[in-house]
């Protein structure tokens, strides 16, 4: 059986904004930082054979956090995990681009899977990257993964585990630090054991996950 545990970063001062982030690399707020210390201690006693991470600030500090508690798990970065590149438009206000660019409006946006942000990154690019990084750690097969990435990166990467449409991912949430479980058993059947998981952030959660 091998586990991958999906982790988006944390709280950072654009999605406070509510400001289109991509690949800008803004760091955590200090709630974000907050959060990357509970997710971590809630994971130190969870068997994680490998964490892999996206090379930006505000993952980063997520995969340290859980490198702490597993000194024996690799850290690897990949650019292939990084969020979908907004191009230009990164650090606008939601509202102004949802105005200005009806294709990227949330619920809308997984059904244009070609449209180009201006200077972006399209959908089937990242889904490419999403291909291409499963092909990378099909040698970890039997071991349990964790992937500190970003929400775009992840509902791609679920999609593709579970072979679902892109237009269904718009009744998905993930939110910052959550942590979304799957299985795939050796006949290459995934399960869904956790999605969108913030126990964590609950200050009377017991630290015994799943």
């Amino acid at each position: 059986m091998t586990t991958y545990i999906l982790i988006r970063h944390g709280e950072t001062s654009w999605n406070k904004d509510e400001r289109l982030m991509g690949i800008t690399d803004v760091p955590l707020t200090k709630k974000g930082i907050e959060q990357a210390r509970r997710l971590g201690k809630y994971l130190s006693k969870i068997n994680i054979d490998r964490i892999y991470t996206s090379p930006l600030v505000r993952t980063l500090k997520i995969a340290k956090a859980i490198k702490r508690y597993h000194k024996k798990a690799p850290l690897i970065k990949s650019d292939l995990l990084l969020e979908r590149s907004f191009g230009n438009l990164e650090g606008w206000k939601y509202q102004d681009v949802n105005n200005s660019f009806p294709t990227l409006v949330y619920s809308q946006t997984w059904k244009y899977k070609y449209f180009q942000p201006p200077g972006g990154e399209r959908i089937v690019e990242v889904q490419d990257r999403v291909r291409l990084f499963l092909k990378a750690i099909e040698s970890s097969r039997n071991n349990t993964i964790a992937i500190v990435s970003h929400g775009v990166f992840i509902k791609i990467m679920f999609a593709a585990l579970l072979s679902i449409p892109l237009p269904s991912l718009s009744s998905y949430r993930i939110d910052n630090t959550s942590v979304t479980v799957l299985t795939k058993n050796n006949e290459g059947k995934v399960f869904v054991e956790r999605i969108n998981m913030l126990d964590h952030l609950d200050t009377i959660t017991s630290h015994n996950p799943w």
